[in-house]
Parts: structure tokens; C-alpha cells; sequence
């Protein structure tokens, strides 16, 4: 089944929509130059002030609906940054509606250089973070990209502004030299980010917000530039570049923001509902032995007979009188004595001492006389909780169990390891579906080279193999590490996720299992 992706949400879409009507609007607006330079200058000067706001108040809800850990550090300092940029374009527009000339520093620059810090380390963070490295070639673009931008801006911004630097004005000369060098790193985390998260719901809102820092920094830098030449709104008269070098794209970053928070603040509260589809078919963990002749009469049992069925002395009853079989289930087995000479894990449902139900299996082989069938040596086995009645055999009766077994073809190891396995692995799909749901198919390949590292010399091998686990570990050894495989899973899911989304995917998982089930995965994984 395809995971639903953010364009099915109605929410999302009518905002996106909504979003882009507005900008298409205000496009039209600075291309047609619909009103007086003063009205224009006003209106871009205020414009993005709302949309300051509704990116502070998504952020702190986002901040507030985090688990403790990486996720809540990234949105604490998205949160901060965003809140104080509100801060700043409230100020830069209340001087502009007063029709004031704005300092220069003014209060708006500290609270628009005090809002980089915290997101500039919390990008740089959740970037460090991420266990995806961008290929050798998206690396060579990086550095490509990375080094146009520094060499544009050192040579057309810094520059210029490092030669006219005026010691009567420090604190200007060094807002000058920080708003680029700033805008400058800013862009360069957000432009590895694009490369980083590619697909996936999670990964879309990533890339949504990291076009909105591009359009952002792209901005700064224009405007850091163009003041430096007085082109920007030089005497107050609109041009080309000042509307749509500068106004433009930056009334457009913050639009774009809201629609990024949005869509994350939509897939944190959307419910997830992941299934895996894997069969766990428990495994028995007690045994009885039955020895029957030829007329189906039994002639002894293994000692725990009694605890099972509350028959102190089964001898010389009937195999369908002692066990309480069905009619069909007795004919069934005795032509397959007769006939095939064994039976191999034909499920009967039988009654204990205490009246419960339990799915019994019954494998045995038939004895043989010059050809004639003489009678049969049966082991009939079943999950019985906690506690094995298999500690009541006898050393001989434990030898016999496991003949029998092996010759009608049951491999209670081989089975036991796949219980196991299939268990983690219904735990690492689940949590891998999540990944690609969250940060695209990419990041799932990744996923699985993270937590299934290759094999070496001193390690065993646990491969996946289609819908299965692949490994020729021994059973302690399988118990160790797959648990420490599913910590592995889960620290890599939760950093594109929230705990509390992983922990109740697992939680899932174990609920659509069933009970005995469950006691018979936790027998064999705490088995010694």
C-alpha cells in the first residue's frame, strides 16, 4: 500500500493554494506597479509582517509538540529565530507606517542578527545529524554552488564594504561585514539540506523550507549589495531590482515557511498507521511422548503426560480416548501411521486437565515388523506459557523427542530462530516504512545499511533476504543482537521523526499480536 503523501491532505492543500493565490497577487502587484512609489514601498516594506507572525506561532507549536532530543533542539532554535525576525519586521514596519526615516543599527538589526544564531545552529545541527551523505557527484555541485556564492559575495558585497570602512562607524561597519557573512552560511547549510532530504512527506517539508532560507539569504545578499551602490529604492522610487531582487523573493521566503511549517505540523498531528504483514507461527516449547501398538491402544507415556491431560495411567486406553480426539483427527492419523509410516505436525485442538484448549502437534513414526505396522512412537507438542514440561522428561525420553522429530522432518531450532527474526523484522519494516514515509526511499536504503552492517570477520552475519532475515547465527547469538539491531532502527528513525511517532509504531506492532504469541517470543528470547 502507498503511503499517503502531504498533496491528499485537504488542509495542506487549501493553504498551498491559498499561499500561492497571495503571492501570485502580489507578483502582479510589483510587475504591473499597481499604485505611487510611496504606496509601493510601504506595501513591501510591510507586506511579509503577518507572515512573520504565523511562521513564529507554527514554529513554537512545533517546539511545543516535540519529544525531548535532537527534533526539540532544532525547532527550540527555529523557534527563537523565527519569533525574533517577527520581532524585528514589527519594528522595521511600525517605522515605515510612521512614515519615519529607520536607524541605522536600529532595534530591528538586534533582533534580526540575534535570530540567525539559533537557526543557524540548529540547522547546522539537524544537518550534522542526519546519517545521509550527499554522492560524490551531488558533493562536486555542493562545493561548486557553494564556492560561486562565496566568491560573488566576497568580491561584490564584502569587498566593497571592508574598503570603505569608516572607524567613526564601527557598529555599522560591522553590521555591514555580518548580515552577508551570515546570509552567506545561512545559505550553504539550506543548499546541502535540498540534497539531503529528497523524497518522502517528511523530506518535501524540508525542501520547502529550505527553498524559503535560498530565497531568503538571495535577498539579503541583493539587498546588501544594492544599499551599498544606493540602488535600493534610491530617493524612494521603485526600480526593478529592488522590487524583485530584493522585496519580491524575500516577502516570498517567509510565505513559503508557512507553508513548509504547516506541512510539518500536519504530518506530527496526521495519526500513522503502518502494517506489516508477516505471519509469526509459534514455536512449541513442551513435549509428550505416546507409544501406541497396532490397535491404537497406548502401552506407556513420558511422566509429564499426567500434568498435561490429569490421566495418572493412560495404558491400555485408546489413543482417541486418552488424547480426547475427534472422530476425523484419529481416522486422519491412523492412515498416515498405516500408510506414509510417519506423521508430521498434523495440529489437533485438545483439551487439558483444566478444561483449556490448546493447538497440539502431533509427529510421529510408525514401527514396522517384516513389513506389517506394529504401532507408533508419537510426540505430540505444544506451547504451554512460561514454563516447559519438557523439564520432567527424562534424559532418554528428551533423546526420543528429538528423533522423532528429526525424522518427520520438524526443526524446532530452525523454527525458533525464524520466530525470532520475524518478530525484529516485522519491528525494522514498520520502522523502515516510516523512514520512507518520512524522508523518501533513498533514506530507507540507508536505513538498512545502518542497522544490517556488512559482515566481517568477527561478526555474524544477519542479512535481509526479500521478506526474511538471512543469518547464520546460533539462537544465543540471535537473542543478543537483534535487539541491538531494533535500538539501532529506532535511533535512525527518530532522527526524521518524533519519538513518540516510532515508540507508537512499535506499540502497534505488538498490539496486532496476539497474546500467546507474545509469551512465546519472550519464552525463547529470555530462554538460557
Amino acid at each position: 500500500m502507498k503511503s499517503p503523501t502531504l498533496f491528499t491532505d485537504s488542509r495542506f492543500r487549501f493553504l498551498t493554494i491559498t499561499m500561492g493565490g497571495i503571492a501570485l497577487l502580489y507578483v502582479v502587484f510589483n510587475t504591473f506597479l499597481l499604485g505611487s512609489d510611496e504606496l509601493i514601498f510601504l506595501i513591501n516594506q510591510n507586506f511579509y509582517t503577518p507572515f512573520a507572525l504565523l511562521n513564529a506561532i507554527l514554529a513554537v507549536h512545533l517546539w511545543s509538540k516535540t519529544d525531548k532530543g535532537k527534533n526539540q533542539a532544532l525547532f527550540a532554535g527555529l523557534s527563537i529565530g523565527w519569533v525574533s525576525w517577527f520581532a524585528a519586521e514589527l519594528t522595521w514596519g511600525v517605522y515605515s507606517l510612521l512614515g519615519r526615516e529607520i536607524p541605522y543599527p536600529s532595534i530591528a538589526d538586534m533582533f534580526w542578527i540575534f535570530g540567525y544564531l539559533p537557526i543557524i545552529i540548529g540547522l547546522y545541527l539537524r544537518l550534522r545529524e542526519i546519517p545521509v551523505r550527499p554522492s560524490l557527484l551531488q558533493q562536486s555541485i555542493l562545493w561548486g554552488i557553494s564556492s560561486f556564492i562565496i566568491l560573488i559575495t566576497f568580491f561584490f558585497i564584502l569587498l566593497p564594504i571592508i574598503r570603505e570602512y569608516d572607524p567613526a562607524s564601527l557598529v555599522e561597519s560591522i553590521l555591514n561585514v555580518t548580515y552577508p557573512l551570515v546570509d552567506l552560511l545561512l545559505l550553504v547549510i539550506v543548499i546541502r539540506l535540498l540534497f539531503v532530504y529528497q523524497r518522502g512527506n517528511y523530506g518535501i517539508a524540508w525542501m520547502i523550507l529550505s527553498i524559503g532560507f535560498v530565497f531568503m539569504s538571495v535577498s539579503d545578499l541583493i539587498f546588501a549589495y544594492t544599499t551599498s551602490i544606493d540602488l535600493y529604492y534610491p530617493d524612494q522610487i521603485s526600480n526593478f531590482v529592488s522590487r524583485f531582487g530584493v522585496d519580491v523573493p524575500y516577502a516570498l521566503s517567509y510565505m513559503i515557511w508557512v507553508v513548509g511549517l504547516f506541512a510539518l505540523v500536519r504530518l506530527l498531528d496526521a495519526p500513522i498507521h503502518i502494517k506489516v504483514d508477516i505471519e509469526l507461527k509459534p514455536v512449541p516449547n513442551s513435549h509428550i511422548l505416546v507409544y501406541i501398538v497396532n490397535d491404537n491402544t497406548i502401552i506407556d507415556t513420558s511422566v509429564n503426560f499426567e500434568y498435561f491431560f490429569g490421566i495418572s495411567n493412560a495404558v491400555n486406553m485408546t489413543l482417541q480416548q486418552a488424547l480426547g480426539l475427534s472422530e476425523q483427527d484419529g481416522d486422519f492419523i491412523e492412515k498416515a501411521l498405516r500408510g506414509r509410516r510417519r506423521i508430521s505436525d498434523h495440529p489437533v485442538k485438545l483439551k487439558n486437565r483444566s478444561g483449556e484448549t490448546h493447538t497440539v502437534l502431533i509427529s510421529g513414526l510408525a514401527l514396522e515388523n517384516q513389513g506389517e505396522y506394529e504401532g507408533a512412537n508419537l510426540c505430540l507438542r505444544f506451547f504451554s506459557g512460561g514454563e516447559s514440561l519438557d523439564r520432567k522428561l527424562s534424559k532418554e525420553s528428551r533423546a526420543m523427542v528429538k528423533y522423532l522429530l528429526s525424522s518427520a522432518g520438524v526443526d524446532e531450532d530452525k523454527a525458533t530462530k525464524k520466530l525470532i527474526a520475524d518478530y525484529h523484522l516485522i519491528q525494522f519494516q514498520t520502522l523502515y516504512r516510516l523512514v520512507v514515509d518520512l524522508a523518501g526511499a533513498l533514506t530507507g536504503r540507508i536505513y538498512w545499511e545502518t542497522i544490517l552492517p556488512p559482515n566481517t570477520e568477527n561478526e555474524i552475519s544477519i542479512t535481509l533476504n526479500g521478506q526474511e532475515l538471512a543469518t547464520d547465527a546460533p539462537l544465543p547469538i540471535l537473542r543478543e543482537k537483534l535487539p541491538q539491531i531494533l535500538e539501532r532502527a529506532k535511533q535512525f528513525t527518530e532522527q526524521y521523526g518524533e519519538t513518540s511517532d516510532v515508540e507508537a509504531q512499535l506499540q502497534e506492532v505488538q498490539l496486532r499480536i496476539s497474546e500467546d504469541v507474545r509469551q512465546n517470543i519472550e519464552y525463547y528470547m529470555n530462554q538460557k
